[in-house]
């Protein structure tokens, strides 16, 4: 798994006061500067990840093959509870289960670099720790989405800048897609995510990079393809890396309340797509849900 190195630095936080105040969120609603490791919501242990300390956050959301490298290298039971049986060719999900394979191949994917759906938020603990890694916070989002501030200042509204994505649509990963910026808008033809990545393959940074989506560490799908789960400023303990097994942390939040999405997914409304848009970040969902999955991450 590529990981990028978000560094130390300050950052604008809730750019705009779009945010609003729910669920504690750093600033009050305020557009702020984060510039030390002390500025953390309101009761938050010291030492909260909240974006200005350096960390490690994949490049690419989870893919479908990696999550069945998961699933193939825990055990059958364990593997069971985290495997969507019931959505095979769903929105785009396509792992399957052969139970007269060998261990270590039972889960497969015919769309093995498309983002990973079709998760829960207990699926994506159990991979995190098991992988050693942890969720981010929703201040790290903002941070890795964002960037930090160059030049003294840096409130963009998406991971790209403060251009508003275009609907020009096209053939993306066998169905019909925005074919810039990012996937999004539940486009009749194209129900479902698409290859992690895919605006940054397609050589557009030489004339345009802002078209790739990527934010500006190069961390691809921050708006768009897969909500990301992550933990809300609600959530006051700080976040132990996974313990590289299937039963995560007691510092990382449970389904209920502590976490959220953010970022937008492919069946959205554009104004989901704002890095500091929050009207999902105390989502409480606990089932598996059709376009959510996650970028990993890591403490240093």
């Amino acid at each position: 798994m590529e990981m990028v190195d978000v560094p130390t630095g300050s950052f604008i936080y809730d750019a705009g006061g779009i945010g609003g105040s729910t669920f504690n969120n750093y600033g009050g609603g305020s557009a702020i500067t984060v510039s030390a490791a002390t500025d953390i919501p309101t009761g938050a242990a010291a030492g909260w990840p909240n974006g200005y300390t350096g960390f490690y956050l994949a490049k690419y959301e989870v893919s479908q093959q990696q999550f069945c490298d998961f699933l193939n290298t825990i055990s059958s039971t364990d593997a069971a509870n985290r495997y969507d049986a019931a959505g095979y060719n769903t929105y785009g999900y396509l792992i399957t289960y052969t139970g007269a394979a060998p261990y270590g191949v039972r889960y497969t994917t015919a769309a093995q670099n498309r983002g990973c759906n079709l998760l829960s938020w207990d699926d994506t603990c159990a991979y995190l720790s098991w992988s050693a890694l942890r969720p981010m916070t929703e201040m790290e989002y903002e941070k890795a989405a964002r960037g930090g501030n160059q030049a003294g200042a840096n409130a963009r509204t998406y991971p790209w800048g403060n251009t508003e994505p275009s609907t020009v649509t096209g053939s993306v990963d066998g169905g019909t897609h925005m074919l810039y910026y990012a996937n999004y808008g539940n486009i009749a033809g194209g129900e479902k995510p698409i290859l992690v990545g895919w605006y940054l393959s397609q050589n557009y940074a030489a004339s345009n990079p802002a078209v790739t989506g990527a934010s500006v560490y190069g961390i691809t799908d921050l708006a768009g393809n897969v909500w990301e789960f992550l933990i809300n400023c609600a959530w006051a303990t700080v976040p132990l890396n996974g313990n590289g097994t299937t039963t995560w942390p007691a510092s990382w939040p449970g389904a209920a309340a502590g976490k959220g999405v953010r970022g937008g997914g492919w069946f959205d409304i554009v104004a989901y797509l704002r890095v500091s848009d929050r009207v999902n970040a105390g989502w409480a969902g606990t089932t598996r849900e059709i376009g959510v999955g996650f970028h990993p991450a890591r403490t240093k």
